[in-house]
């Protein structure tokens, strides 16, 4: 349609825009910076005037046949090409990619699909052509498990229902060459292990592949790559950017425009913890990995790419929400001492990246509903509770309008069974949780198909694991792959049901490479982050201090005192936990002990920019209830639990809004 724009953060549209329109530039535009985010490139003012009208230019020259977010891309690879020095890119390097990107492999492209890209999986009940994006009205909608791979058009069967693959336990993680490939290279954190490269200042591929036991050296290069990942963020933040023309002044008024601040420092420089030996009594700001937490004495030792140092946070504030822990990155003010201690004054964690432009919504009110991109997600959901089952069935009837507004999507998150699988080897075998599981399962699969038939052709359900539910790995273990496909074989053949077995964490793409993204982990997030809140650390020692030393307890107590203040103002625990995960562009920013990851698949855990949505499904919060909260650009969710409270959240992927909703007890 004339000014579409499609979803906010990168909907992979066509251009039927006319050429040398405002809406046509805005789209440019809005693809170009969403291609140099995902390289961790920005572009001048004129080097990104003369990309937009070069993008311009071919798409007026092969019409439609060719993507707007194809040819951004493409041109994103050429500058990369021509070699980059810093993020920002110069305008000498853009004018000589844009001399080589002049059709610079557009003319073979057109009217033919890009090899690699990623495949429809999700459309609408009447669709005929699962692989086409302009045939039908519903919404379309990849789904990215953790260890790679694509639930696409190839994965549905005749009946059209999805799996994740054949059943031996290497494919069943991810280790198939095939399934592998199809992985779009334009997610870091999803294909190959990345590995950073400092001469170029980006990711790239290594040149081994991922597996279930690497060698040591991984774990180092796991937390190094969590480093530069949260650097680079930093380091293109505006506030981290050193004016050209700070110093520069006439008359009294600075020549620096818009680039100088008012202020003999008006950006922030970062610091070397090895440079802090020779500025003792200094202001200095560093950027640097918590690699020690003392749960004794609360003693923190913080490391970076120099050296390390302990930190004094007994003064330190606390800036901004969330929860500070063991291996999470953050900023932390402060002045070396002489006893070679770093006395912090305030910690906050890495910026996000700034908002991105907003773009005019050509789609809204009833149009918007007419695409019927919604999303209903469903957490805690007890397939041995007939009570939980019988709500459920409730709840999928709210859903079933048979209109626009019915969800194309399903999405429920374990734990599945009432009681959980034991810590094993393999917790399918624990307590007969596998043929306990496989039997609700198909109870489950006759309850949509006979009470819900019509719900049952025109959505998708997709079965995220809980922690505790069967699975390949130990419970402990992240990410974790989807439910055994032994336990699963039978609803892969039904012929009147489309049900996908996803791993967890989970990403639903909508609209295929580019577009807007929601990020759903299963996890009790909120308990782990609040157990090792360094602010819980503190207050715990000097509580012990106070009791083992009570005759000096007077000024100990003002210490713990003005503690339980600080930490009484931490405010809401689902919002912390979501601006702690965003902060730190990784799901699971915890102690190994506490939270063990398999080292090749920690990239899986990534989040490289925001998501348009975060699906927390979280039940330690405490509160059994759905949370709706936004978090700059980034729509949070929980679910609740479903058998205790009976709540639910519907998310409108194309408007971006979410409702919650409850069924009476």
């Amino acid at each position: 349609r004339a000014g579409a724009a499609g979803a906010r953060r990168g909907a992979a549209a066509k251009a039927p825009i006319a050429r040398g329109s405002i809406a046509m530039e805005r789209e440019v535009k809005r693809c170009l910076r969403e291609s140099l985010k995902r390289h961790g490139l920005s572009l001048r003012k004129q080097g990104l005037s003369a990309a937009v009208a070069s993008i311009e230019n071919l798409v007026a020259k092969f019409g439609t046949s060719v993507e707007v977010l194809d040819l951004a891309e493409r041109l994103v690879n050429v500058i990369e090409d021509e070699g980059v020095d810093s993020c920002v890119v110069d305008e000498a390097t853009v004018a000589a990619a844009l001399k080589k990107f002049d059709g610079h492999g557009v003319a073979e492209a057109a009217g033919r699909p890009e090899e690699g890209r990623e495949k429809v999986v999700t459309e609408g009940p009447n669709a005929t052509d699962r692989g086409g994006r302009d045939d039908d009205k519903g919404g379309h909608f990849t789904l990215v498990d953790a260890f790679g791979k694509l639930r696409s058009s190839e994965g549905f069967r005749s009946s059209g229902s999805c799996s994740i693959g054949p059943g031996s336990m290497d494919e069943g993680l991810g280790n198939s060459s095939s399934q592998q490939a199809k992985a779009s290279a334009e997610d870091p954190c999803l294909a190959q292990p990345l590995g950073w490269d400092e001469v170029h200042g980006k990711f790239v591929k290594k040149s081994r592949t991922r597996c279930m036991l690497p060698p040591a050296s991984s774990k180092v290069a796991l937390f190094r790559e969590r480093y530069f990942l949260l650097r680079r963020r930093v380091q293109r933040n505006a506030n981290f950017l050193k004016p050209a023309l700070e110093n520069v002044t006439a008359g009294g008024q600075s020549l620096g425009g818009a680039l100088a601040r008012a202020g003999s420092q008006s950006w922030c420089e970062l610091a070397e913890i090895s440079a802090l030996l020779g500025c003792v009594g200094e202001q200095k700001l560093i950027l640097c990995l918590i690699s020690t937490v003392d749960h004794d004495d609360a003693r923190v030792v913080v490391e970076d790419l120099s050296g390390t140092v302990e930190v004094d946070l007994s003064s330190c504030h606390f800036a901004g929400e969330g929860y500070y822990a063991e291996n999470m990155v953050v900023l932390i003010e402060g002045q070396m001492q002489s006893s070679l201690i770093f006395k912090a004054s305030a910690l906050i964690f890495p910026p996000l990246d700034e908002e991105a432009e907003e773009t005019e919504a050509a789609v809204a009110g009833e149009d918007a509903a007419e695409q019927g991109d919604r999303i209903a997600f469903f957490s805690d959901l007890t397939l041995e509770d007939p009570d939980c089952l019988k709500k459920f069935s409730k709840a999928l009837a709210r859903l079933d309008s048979g209109g626009p507004t019915t969800p194309r999507l399903v999405v429920l998150a374990g734990p599945f069974l009432s009681r959980p699988a034991k810590n094993l080897a393999c917790s399918a075998f624990a307590s007969n949780a596998g043929d306990r599981l496989r039997s609700r399962l198909k109870d489950l699969a006759g309850l949509i198909k006979s009470d819900h038939p019509a719900l049952a052709e025109a959505a998708t359900f997709v079965l995220v694991p809980g922690p505790e539910d069967p699975t390949p790995l130990p419970r402990t273990l992240l990410p974790q792959p989807a439910l055994l496909s032994c336990l699963t074989k039978d609803l892969e053949e039904d012929q009147g049901l489309k049900m996908a077995f996803a791993s967890n964490p989970l990403r639903i793409r909508r609209g295929g490479v580019g577009g807007g993204e929601i990020v759903v982990f299963r996890d009790d997030l909120q308990a782990k982050l609040r157990r090792h809140d360094l602010r819980e650390v503190r207050l715990r020692v000097l509580r012990e201090r106070e009791r083992e030393e009570v005759a000096v307890a007077g000024n100990e107590a003002m210490a713990v005192d003005d503690a339980r203040k600080e930490d009484a103002g931490d405010g809401d625990g689902f919002r912390k936990a979501c601006s702690t995960v965003l902060h730190q562009s990784h799901l699971a920013p915890l102690p190994s002990f506490s939270h063990p990851i398999v080292w090749d698949y920690d990239q899986s855990l990534w989040m490289t920019t925001q998501p348009d949505a975060l699906v927390l499904c979280d039940g330690s919060g405490g509160v059994e209830g759905p949370r709706l909260e936004r978090v700059k650009a980034t729509e949070c969710l929980n679910a609740g639990s479903f058998s205790s409270a009976g709540s639910f959240v519907v998310y409108d992927s194309r408007n971006r809004k979410a409702e919650a909703m409850s069924l009476s007890l």
